[in-house]
């Protein structure tokens, strides 16, 4: 698995949320299994193969190129640290 860092600066859901920081995690075969999307105002709302869509957005489905993101390669720990924290559209 690989974990990953990305800073947004484009408002990718809602303009009064803000900006945002996604963790992502991708497996071997370059899709993402987990995602994470923390924003300016707190919010945070997040995907997995369970829960892959809902009215908030979805898990990303295409394979990712690590090399074309301007990201920062976290460890699993930093990764599963940001994770358990509750999200807006998770239990």
């Amino acid at each position: 698995m690989n974990y990953l860092k990305i800073q947004w600066d484009d408002f990718s859901f809602d303009e009064k949320w803000g900006k945002s920081i996604w963790y992502i995690e991708i497996g071997e075969d370059n899709y993402i299994k987990r995602q994470l999307e923390v924003y300016e105002n707190s919010n945070r709302i997040k995907f997995d193969e369970d829960h892959w869509c809902d009215s908030y957005g979805s898990l990303g489905d295409q394979p990712i190129k690590i090399s074309e993101l301007n990201s920062i390669k976290i460890t699993a720990e930093e990764f599963e640290s940001e994770w358990k924290t509750k999200a807006l559209n998770r239990d």
